[in-house]
């Protein structure tokens, strides 16, 4: 009996989890849209489901409609950069969160060249695994 409580209340909190993701995949499309026009259009058409959403998100709605064209300029404007991470700017890609703290900094991605050819000299140099 009572595994079939928390078997049922796992199963809650999963398809909660679920939905948020949900939700911060749609918000995510809005800030990677090409323009303006798509951000807007993509951000209304969640807008339409307010009352359907998690208060959290909700409250991130109301304060994300407050300053929408702040947050958007970047779609408008190519001298605005989408990220503040150096590396990502330089290569254009934006990587995973491991990657991104590991190269955030000079120092960070001096140390980690230098282990990835250490690693590589121990690999194909001294053929250890």
């Amino acid at each position: 009996m009572k595994n079939d409580k928390n078997k049922f209340k796992l199963k809650q909190i999963k398809n909660e989890v679920k939905e948020y993701i949900e939700y911060k995949e749609k918000i995510s499309q809005i800030f990677k849209s090409k323009s303006i026009k798509t951000a807007m259009n993509r951000f209304y058409k969640l807008n339409e489901k307010f009352d359907e959403m998690p208060e959290i998100i909700q409250d991130f709605m109301r304060k994300l409609s407050k300053k929408l064209e702040i947050t958007l300029n970047h779609t408008q404007n190519r001298k605005i950069p989408s990220t503040n991470n150096l590396a990502e700017l330089i290569f254009r890609v934006t990587f995973p969160g491991k990657i991104k703290r590991i190269f955030r900094t000079y120092k960070g991605a001096k140390r980690q060249i230098r282990l990835n050819n250490l690693n590589w000299t121990k690999r194909n140099v001294l053929g250890e695994k």
